[in-house]
C-alpha cells in the first residue's frame, strides 16, 4: 500500500497540475489546431514542471535543501518562492501570445496557487499537493461555468481525486487533516475568486 500511495502521490504532484489543467483546457478548446496544442502543452510542461524540478535538484546538489521531497516547512520556502517567480515569468512571457485568454488565466491561477502556498507555508506546512488539486478543480469548475461547458464527468473525477489524494498524504504522514484541508480549500477558493473576475 505504501508504494502504491507514493506512486499516486507522484502522479498527482503539484508541479504537474498546470500540465493537467492545460490538457483539460485544450481538450475543451476546439479552435486551436492539433499541432498548436502540442507545442503549447510542451512549453507549459517545460516551464511549470521540468524547470522547477531542475531547480530543486540544483538546490539539493548545492546542499541548500536536505531532501528533494522538501519534508520540512523551512526547506520548502526557497523552492516555493523560486517556483512562484518561474511561474510568473512564464505567464508574463506567454500571456499575449496565447490563443485563449482562459489559458492565460490558467497559468496565472497556477502562479497564484504557488504564491499562496509559499505565503501559508511561512506559518504552517500546508499541503502543496492539495493546493494543486484544489486549484485545478476550481479552475475547471469556473471555466465550465463561464463558457457553458458541461464538465460534470471531469469535475466528479477531480473531486474524487482530491479525496483520494488527501487520504494518501495523511497515510504517508506528510500532512495532517488541517494541513490538507487548508491546502485544498485555499487552492479551490483562490481559483474561484480569480476566474470569477474574468
Amino acid at each position: 500500500m505504501g508504494k502504491f500511495a507514493k506512486i499516486i502521490s507522484f502522479l498527482l504532484h503539484p508541479l504537474l497540475m498546470p500540465s493537467y489543467g492545460m490538457l483539460i483546457f485544450l481538450r475543451m478548446d476546439v479552435f486551436i489546431p492539433p499541432d498548436g496544442k502540442r507545442r503549447l502543452f510542451f512549453v507549459v510542461f517545460f516551464f511549470t514542471f521540468l524547470l522547477p524540478v531542475l531547480n530543486i535538484l540544483f538546490l539539493y546538489n548545492r546542499k541548500v535543501i536536505k531532501s528533494i521531497y522538501l519534508e520540512t516547512r523551512e526547506e520548502r520556502n526557497l523552492p516555493f518562492f523560486s517556483t512562484t517567480v518561474v511561474y510568473f515569468i512564464t505567464w508574463f512571457m506567454l500571456k499575449d501570445m496565447l490563443p485563449s485568454k482562459a489559458i492565460s488565466m490558467l497559468l496565472l491561477s497556477a502562479t497564484i496557487s504557488v504564491a499562496l502556498t509559499y505565503i501559508l507555508n511561512r506559518k504552517i506546512k500546508v499541503s502543496a499537493h492539495m493546493t494543486g488539486i484544489g486549484g485545478l478543480t476550481g479552475a475547471v469548475l469556473i471555466f465550465s461555468w463561464l463558457f457553458g461547458i458541461n464538465s460534470t464527468g471531469i469535475l466528479v473525477v477531480l473531486f474524487l481525486t482530491g479525496g483520494v489524494l488527501a487520504s494518501i498524504r495523511m497515510y504517508l504522514g506528510a500532512h495532517d487533516f488541517k494541513e490538507v484541508s487548508l491546502g485544498y480549500f485555499s487552492g479551490l477558493l483562490s481559483q474561484v475568486v480569480l476566474f470569477g473576475s474574468f
